[in-house]
Parts: C-alpha cells; sequence; structure tokens
C-alpha cells in the first residue's frame, strides 16, 4: 500500500477573508476599549490613595493588624465581629511602613485584580461586555471599598471569581473547579460571615439534582463552613455578643438603597435603579441562560437570604452583599445590550444614561470626604507635642490613635481619661503635658465643662465639635 501523499491546503477563499477582517478587528478594538476601561478604573482606584486621613473602621483595622499574632485571635473575639484574613493579610503592609497609602494598598490591588478578571470574563460578550466593563471600572461602590483598608475588596475580587468559576462548571464541570470553589469560599468565609449567603446561593445552582457533579459541587461548598466551624468556631460565638453596627430593616426602601447603593450614591435615583435591575435581570435570565443562573444564585439569593434575616434584625447593609455587587451592573448591561438590538439609537440612549449615572459618582468618590475627615485635619493643625488629644465615646479611640498617635496598638487601661467619663486620651508626640486638652465629641453628646476651662474658641463641622480646655 503506498503512502499517502497530502494535499496542500486550499487557499482561503477571498470572500471568506473580507468576512472574517472584520471580526479580528472588532475583536482587536473591543480588547483595546476594555484595556482602556481597566487602566481608567485602575487609575481612579489608586487616585490621591493617602489623601484622606484613615476613618474609624480603617484605623481599627490597621491598628489591630498590627498586633502581634498570639494576641490578635483574642482580641478579635472580644473586640470585633470579622474573622482574622483580612487582617493577617494587611500586617505585612503595615508592618513596612506605618503610612496611610500602605494600609490601603491591600485593597487596592485586591479591587484591581476584580476588575480585570470581570474585564477579561466579559471580553467576548460585545456590547453587553464592554458596557458592564465600563460599569464596574467606574462604580463608586467598587472604587469606595476597593480603596477602603477594610475587608470588602478581597469580597469584591471573590466575588468574581465566583462567579467565573460557577459560569465555567455549569457549562463543563471539572475536578479544578471544585478545588477552586472550595478555595474561593473558604477565603470568603474567613473574611466576612456574610460569605455563608454567598455559598448557600451558589448551592441553588444544583437544586434537587442527584448527579455526581451536583453532590460534588455540594461537597466543595461544605469545605468552607466545615474549616470555618472548626478553626473560627469558638471566637465566632464569642463575637456573637459584640458590638455590631447596625444595618436597616427590610423593606421596600431598604432594599432599594441596598441595591442602588451599589451602583450609585445618589439616593434619589436608588428607587429607579432597583426597578431597572430587576427588569435587567429578567432580560439577563431570558438572554444569557447561564449567566443569568449565575446571577441569580450569587446576586438574587444572597439578597432574598438578607431581606429573610432583615425581617428580625437589623441586618441589610450594601457592604454586605459585596460578594455579588457585580450583579446590579450586569444587569443595567444587559438592558443596554437588549435596546440596541432593538434599536441602535435607543441603546445609544440607554448606554449613555446609564454611564453617567454611574461615571459622574465613581470620578467624585476618590475626593469625596468621609464624617471624621475635617475633624482630624483640624486637630492636626492646632495640636503641639504634649498636647493632650481626648475622644469620646471611648470605642473611637482607634481614630486618634492612627492619626494622630504613635499607630501601636494601645492596652485600654492606660489610656481612659480619669476626669471625663466615657472617654480616651493620647498625648501628643510623647512629650511631657502642656496642660491642654482638645476634646474631640459628637455634636450631640456633649459632655460639659466650666466656660473658664475653655483655651481656645471651640470648632465644629456640624458633625464633631472640637474644645480646647485646661486640666
Amino acid at each position: 500500500m503506498g503512502s499517502a501523499t497530502l494535499a496542500p491546503p486550499r487557499p482561503q477563499s477571498p470572500i471568506v477573508r473580507l468576512r472574517e477582517a472584520p471580526r479580528a478587528a472588532g475583536t482587536r478594538i473591543t480588547g483595546w476599549v476594555l484595556a482602556g476601561l481597566v487602566g481608567a478604573g485602575i487609575a481612579l482606584r489608586c487616585w490621591d490613595l493617602g489623601g484622606r486621613p484613615l476613618n474609624l473602621d480603617e484605623s481599627f483595622e490597621a491598628l489591630t493588624a498590627r498586633r502581634p499574632i498570639g494576641e490578635l485571635f483574642g482580641y478579635l473575639a472580644h473586640h470585633d465581629t470579622a474573622p482574622p484574613l483580612t487582617y493577617l493579610l494587611r500586617a505585612p503592609f503595615v508592618a513596612i511602613s506605618q503610612s496611610d497609602v500602605m494600609a490601603r494598598l491591600p485593597s487596592v490591588l485586591c479591587s484591581c485584580a476584580a476588575l480585570a478578571l470581570f474585564a477579561w470574563w466579559m471580553r467576548r460578550r460585545g456590547i453587553f461586555g464592554v458596557v458592564g466593563v465600563a460599569l464596574f471600572a467606574f462604580d463608586a461602590f467598587q472604587i469606595h471599598y476597593g480603596r477602603e483598608a477594610r475587608m470588602y475588596a478581597l469580597l469584591e475580587l471573590v466575588g468574581v471569581v465566583g462567579a467565573m468559576v460557577a459560569e465555567a462548571w455549569l457549562r463543563s464541570p471539572r475536578r479544578a473547579h471544585l478545588v477552586l470553589v472550595a478555595a474561593f469560599g473558604t477565603v470568603a468565609v474567613f473574611t466576612h460571615v456574610a460569605a455563608f449567603l454567598f455559598l448557600a446561593g451558589l448551592l441553588t445552582l444544583v437544586g434537587t439534582r442527584r448527579d455526581r457533579d451536583a453532590w460534588w459541587w455540594r461537597a466543595a461548598l461544605a469545605v468552607p463552613g466545615l474549616l470555618f466551624a472548626a478553626l473560627w468556631g469558638p471566637q465566632f460565638l464569642q463575637q456573637l455578643h459584640n458590638d455590631h453596627q447596625p444595618g436597616a430593616r427590610t423593606s421596600w426602601h431598604a432594599l432599594a438603597d441596598v441595591v442602588g447603593s451599589q451602583v450609585t450614591t445618589d439616593t434619589a435615583l436608588h428607587g429607579l435603579l432597583f426597578v431597572a435591575v430587576a427588569v435587567g435581570g429578567v432580560v439577563l435570565v431570558r438572554k444569557h441562560r447561564v449567566l443569568g443562573r449565575v446571577w441569580l444564585a450569587c446576586f438574587v439569593a444572597p439578597l432574598v437570604a438578607a431581606a429573610v434575616l432583615g425581617l428580625a434584625t437589623d441586618f441589610l447593609l450594601p457592604r454586605v452583599l459585596t460578594l455579588g455587587a457585580w450583579g446590579p451592573l450586569v444587569a443595567l448591561a444587559v438592558l443596554v445590550e437588549e435596546a440596541a438590538a432593538r434599536w441602535r439609537a435607543l441603546g445609544v440612549a440607554a448606554a449613555a444614561v446609564v454611564l453617567v449615572v454611574v461615571v459622574c459618582a465613581g470620578v467624585r468618590e476618590p475626593s469625596r470626604t468621609g464624617p471624621a475627615d475635617a475633624a482630624v485635619a483640624q486637630l492636626r493643625v492646632v495640636t503641639r507635642p504634649g498636647d493632650v488629644v481626648t475622644v469620646r465615646p471611648f470605642w473611637l479611640e482607634p481614630l486618634i490613635d492612627w492619626n494622630l498617635g504613635t499607630r501601636e496598638p494601645q492596652p485600654p487601661a492606660q489610656t481612659r481619661n480619669s476626669v471625663i467619663p466615657d472617654a480616651h486620651e493620647l498625648v501628643v508626640g510623647g512629650r511631657a503635658p502642656t496642660g491642654r486638652v482638645w476634646l474631640l465629641e459628637p455634636v450631640d453628646d456633649r459632655w460639659f465643662a466650666r466656660d473658664s476651662d475653655a483655651c481656645a474658641p471651640p470648632w465644629s463641622d456640624g458633625v464633631s465639635r472640637l474644645r480646647c480646655l485646661i486640666r
């Protein structure tokens, strides 16, 4: 039998080449557009990162991350409601430099990684993907928590990874997907206990299926819970007794605020955005069935679970649902795609409206000030070494310890003011006391002192009051 001779490949038809050329060019253009959007989003997340002082929650995390690991777990069990992972990740950064930038840098890295992964996930979805990436890049919620020295930027990243893995598993189940589910689920629950709502939502992807793939999916999702119970269970039970920042009880207004806050800071638009996200979700489920199932599992199911919990306690907060915060953006993006499919001019108008709402809030986010920024700035101006700064109530202590002190955690028993009730004090510069005491307190919670004790005119920004007293 003679050897077969391979025929030379037939030259590609000029017609085929003409058809494929615009497609390849369109792919390249889309790639450049997505790269530009990612670059703009990264710039917003990094802009003037140290321009604002750390707020109370950030100061608490930065100071706590500087504690020795031997003390950290016990301290969190009695003073916080969060698991330890984010503190452990931030510890090397604040050990290298006690600057505001280094305290926030881990969050920025996580948020930028989330944006890049989201763009890669959306890269082949046409106008839907481009609009979705634009919204994610300029979203004020993503930018705010992506710049804050707290755990929420890590949740942004884990939420995107979880959604990507879930969609890939639905399309073609593989063992690697199970490993990734167990891994990112473990990271999530050791970052914030609200991650259990996200994992419960992922369970809905298999419903009542009894095939092997479904059971392996359930087993992978059980791993984070088992590890959490074994490694952090006793501390978590103790944390249930700690004070936490309350959210809102479940109501239509509260639900609209939760969803709307993940899109814009303009509260007047939250109700309209809630309706738009709901309509977009319906379109997404009908038009992109697999992604629609992931959207229901990662965004809708945790939102419903949080709403049920909110019937009994003040639980609803936008940041509690950070893991699914990409959901409203995807729902709005698919609305633009649907409008463009019906009438191109309508699609352009829809894209313009949505982008204006999101981009205007997003570009303002890096320059927004917090409630304590003005007070901290004023203290930095008026205090001199040897002055005593006193803050009340006592639990505001991290704010001045980080922004005015040595940026080292202090023993509470040594920093309570013996004269002013429920107050924490700090000697600026570690010098001998000058006799001047700067008292920082909320406007509506004033501790009265004799007028003759004043050593400087009082200052107030409408939120806080600062007074100078002679000790």
